[in-house]
């Protein structure tokens, strides 16, 4: 009986630490392309999510163009920016440091990410 449960427990955590791998895999595959800043929100209540009130509209130009060579350029510069993607932790780094976000949601058009950096905590919305 011990041995079964030790073979399920194995199991399971080798089933978890496949399915983690997959998801990372899959955010990395669907990271390049081209991102539209279009809303931006800030957590004024401190509530650790984004309610209606705190969404703004993007009414100028910030586009992200994220290559699979692992850099990136912005809409804005000039300088080619690096990535890394860790845990769906984003980091963008340029030449005075680097900022992390965490990918909340990703799909082929679609986009969010959160700044737990700052406080009150920050999202992007592409």
């Amino acid at each position: 009986m011990k041995n079964l449960l030790l073979l399920a427990f194995i199991a399971f955590h080798i089933i978890m630490f496949l399915s983690c791998s997959k998801s990372i895999s899959l955010t990395k595959d669907l990271l390049p392309g081209t991102w539209k800043l279009s809303q931006m929100a800030i957590d004024s209540n401190n509530n650790g999510k984004i309610d209606t009130n705190e969404l703004k509209t993007i009414s100028y130009n910030d586009t992200m163009f994220i290559f699979s060579d692992n850099t990136l350029l912005k809409s804005f510069s000039t300088y080619t920016f690096n990535w890394s993607l860790v845990n769906n932790d984003l980091t963008i780094s340029y030449p005075l440091g680097s900022n992390t976000y965490h990918i909340d949601n990703i799909n082929s058009s679609n986009m969010t990410l959160k700044n737990t950096d700052t406080v009150p905590i920050d999202w992007l919305i592409y």
